[in-house]
């Protein structure tokens, strides 16, 4: 007797026990290929609605979960396949790196799959129970759906975020915020996947939608802005290994001085419009700039090729006493600095890495073990999102990872004029991260209504206005500088 049964092809398809999750293992990978850098939209869109009429047509909460579990595994681990990458890297030298690395993108997915697929488990026993129309049923599964969005820790938006290209569309996102946004979406969807009189719902819905970006984008008279500011974005495209080689700290600040002093193409044609702010990313310098006489040296030589009236914004680590610990604390920073060194503030990024600026559980893992990744945990930081550039001008700073929590803009914006977002891609270089990070940053300026700029080491330069255009950006395996300017309003 056989241990396994063999299926001949024609006896394998018509199986529905072995069709049904290859379905929807091949439409979770369809609908991966909506998210950048592939942004196949309507793909990834058909399958999204092909996958919610299987969803409305089942009955039993135990296979919702099971089918959405595998629909979620398949498109988060093609559409974040780059978060292998960090493991790789820090475990460069051992041949379990490529285990580790798997391991990790099947933690991250496999948790990412199950909020998913519980949140359609809830939706369907929802419907079983105490819904019977159409109408309820597909906004009970939109509503369960933003949920599961919501309350997953890494709230990257892959249904929205495909839409970024479709301008009009994504304007309402500026009035509602992503999830209502994103409940609009998956409720017009949801419509069209009945596959009766309730398409037309559907495409109403998104029609309104569009005409709303229409409006906003077309028809509204734009305000002229009250003034632009200058700005000189850097990025020194340097892996971990190429700052090792650059030697010690102030010649890794020598590397960047260079590259803003010399001048863009932009910059040769017009003489005379050197930039008012410099911005270079996450971690560009080692040098502590902290408030004191001993750090002052510091930050009167990285900016020593500016004049007093220019601003630099920088990436590097905040040291603190803690006075109750007895020790230091560090954080992961950026700084505002005059030309003639003097800093005009810093802000603490608050949401960090696991694994990447922070262990958890250290205290429980074996010695050494923790050392993999980072040597000392970081610290997140409290306090107010605003860096002043000058009196009634403020920046709203964003760090890396922050990038991709949209409530840390509803939470935190005040009276802010633009957004300034720094990151360090290395550990992703050759992935589709950054094109992944750069749409986020776009929504965040659309949710916003604020133009955003953005220096991201071995990522992308751009400057974004408050639509989610780009006015200008430059992406490269190589050092580089984009200069432009940003729109005050």
């Amino acid at each position: 007797m056989s241990l396994f049964r063999v299926y001949t092809p024609g006896q394998w398809l018509a199986n529905p026990s072995l069709m049904t999750p290859l379905l929807f293992c091949t439409l979770g990978g369809l609908f991966s290929l909506g998210m950048a850098p592939y942004n196949v939209m309507p793909v990834a869109m058909l399958a999204f609605i092909f996958f919610l009429n299987q969803l409305l047509n089942c009955h039993l909460p135990k296979e919702a979960f099971k089918y959405t579990f595998l629909f979620a595994l398949v498109h988060f681990s093609l559409a974040s396949n780059w978060m292998v990458q960090p493991f790789l890297e820090a475990m460069e030298a051992s041949l379990w790196k490529y285990p580790a690395g798997l391991l990790g993108l099947l933690v991250v997915t496999v948790f990412m799959a199950f909020i998913t697929a519980l949140a359609m488990f809830v939706a369907i026993s929802i419907n079983r129970h105490f819904i019977s129309s159409n109408v309820g049923r597909v906004l009970c599964i939109s509503l369960c759906w933003v949920l599961g969005e919501m309350f997953r820790y890494w709230p990257l938006d892959y249904l929205a975020y495909i839409f970024i290209d479709t301008l009009y569309l994504v304007q309402l996102a500026s009035v509602v915020g992503l999830f209502p946004f994103t409940f609009l979406l998956v409720s017009a969807f949801g419509f069209m996947a009945l596959f009766d009189r309730g398409m037309f719902m559907g495409v109403y819905i998104l029609l309104a939608m569009v005409s709303y970006g229409f409006v906003r984008l077309e028809l509204l008279e734009q305000q002229p802005p009250s003034e632009q500011i200058k700005v000189r974005l850097v990025n020194a495209s340097l892996s971990k290994k190429n700052m090792q080689k650059i030697g010690g700290k102030q010649a890794l600040a020598d590397h960047y001085i260079q590259l803003s002093i010399t001048d863009s193409e932009a910059m040769k044609v017009r003489r005379n419009a050197q930039p008012d702010l410099i911005i270079w990313p996450e971690s560009a310098t080692t040098l502590m700039l902290e408030n004191g006489e001993k750090q002052k040296v510091s930050r009167e030589y990285i900016t020593s090729f500016m004049t007093k009236e220019q601003r630099l914004i920088t990436g590097g680590i905040r040291r603190v006493i803690d006075r109750k610990e007895k020790r230091f604390r560090y954080h992961n920073s950026v700084f505002l600095l005059r030309g003639d060194g003097q800093l005009l503030g810093s802000f603490d990024k608050q949401r960090l890495v696991p694994w990447g600026e922070f262990v958890p559980l250290r205290e429980y893992l074996p010695k050494g073990m923790g050392n993999t990744f980072v040597s000392y945990n970081l610290k997140a930081g409290e306090g107010a999102r605003k860096l002043t550039y000058r009196a009634n001008l403020n920046i709203l700073p964003l760090i890396c990872l922050e990038n991709y929590f949209p409530y840390l803009l509803s939470e935190q914006q005040t009276n802010q004029k633009f957004i300034v977002l720094t990151g360090s891609e290395s550990l992703f270089a050759g992935t589709t991260e950054p094109s992944q990070y750069l749409v986020s940053a776009r929504f965040r300026a659309i949710e916003s209504g604020l133009p955003l700029v953005t220096a991201s080491n071995m990522g992308y330069l751009a400057i974004i206005d408050k639509y989610g255009q780009l006015v200008k950006a430059s992406f490269s395996g190589s050092a580089q500088v984009l200069d432009g300017v940003v729109d005050i309003e």
